[in-house]
């Protein structure tokens, strides 16, 4: 996608101005719209623990709409605005980003003819401190919906009999779920946040050439591993409740059996299936009527 020519990091690059644009508007687009859907993500389950929400109240329109919408009209804002800037260009001879071209006219005399150091910078600082608040947001609300859960479980004490145990089920597979939801956020993106804070606070230091690479390859290795974090995320729940009802089997046949890969021999009753079916990602609609 990088245009030809456009940086010496990127000596194998065949792409065009147009494609390097396109690039960086998916990038900008997707980074923002999924910044906001997360965080939509974390209020909605804590919106349905606190409001005791069903499926038919989630399943209204107006409800729908107001977590649907709003992450795409984020991310237009974002994403649209450097396409009048020519701001989409070769970033660290990696992909295409918001950057300025050439990328050393921020350090010589040399005029900027795509994009300028100061838009870019304030394009880039904008953007992270977005990501960074939205992640904030999500662990805010993890916490929220941990302590719902909590305060939840917590009504049932006074029916216990002397001696009996205290029940914290819920709140503590909520508590690790919610790790989960946030660090899928936070580590594929959290060198955004590095050089969020070094743009505010270190701007004239000097990064080591040691450093730099750290950098890419984190870049290069971690973030596109965002879907696998995700993934971990959302079929962990169901593997442990799959793996229970189906001790026998190995752990690999039952990882199989959830992912729905077909090589696997796949003994499934239906009612496994429909009983893994219905499970949420960070608590299931059993639990939360049982906290009602």
């Amino acid at each position: 996608m990088v245009p030809r020519g456009a940086s010496h990091h990127a000596s194998l690059a065949a792409g065009t101005t147009a494609t390097c644009t396109a690039q960086g508007f998916i990038a900008v687009f997707s980074m923002s719209y999924f910044a906001t859907a997360y965080t939509a993500l974390a209020v909605l389950y804590w919106l349905i623990v606190h409001n005791g929400w069903t499926k038919n109240q989630l399943g209204q329109r107006k409800i729908s709409f107001s977590f649907l919408l709003p992450p795409i009209f984020v991310a237009s804002c974002f994403a649209v605005p450097p396409l009048f800037f020519g701001m989409y260009n070769e970033y660290l001879g990696l992909k295409c980003f918001l950057n300025w071209y050439p990328e050393d006219c921020d350090k010589t005399n040399i005029d900027c003819i795509r994009g300028s150091v100061l838009g870019v910078n304030v394009a880039q600082n904008i953007l992270y401190g977005y990501m960074l608040l939205g992640n904030i947001v999500v662990v805010s609300f993890v916490c929220l919906l941990i302590w719902a859960v909590y305060k939840q479980e917590k009504k049932f004490d006074r029916y216990l009999s002397k001696g009996q145990e205290k029940n914290r089920k819920n709140t503590y597979i909520t508590a690790w779920q919610g790790i989960r939801f946030s660090a899928a956020y936070l580590v594929p993106y959290v060198m955004y946040y590095v050089f969020f804070f070094y743009d505010i606070f270190a701007y004239d230091a000097d990064v080591s050439t040691a450093g730099d690479l750290v950098m890419i390859y984190y870049l290069v290795i971690v973030m596109p591993l965002l879907g696998a974090f995700n993934a971990i995320f959302y079929f962990y729940p169901r593997y442990v409740t799959y793996r229970k009802q189906v001790a026998e089997k190995s752990c690999m046949a039952c990882l199989c059996d959830v992912l729905g890969i077909g090589w696997c021999h796949r003994n499934r009753s239906d009612e496994h299936v429909e009983e893994t079916s219905i499970s949420t990602p960070l608590i299931s609609e059993e639990d939360v009527q049982t906290l009602l």
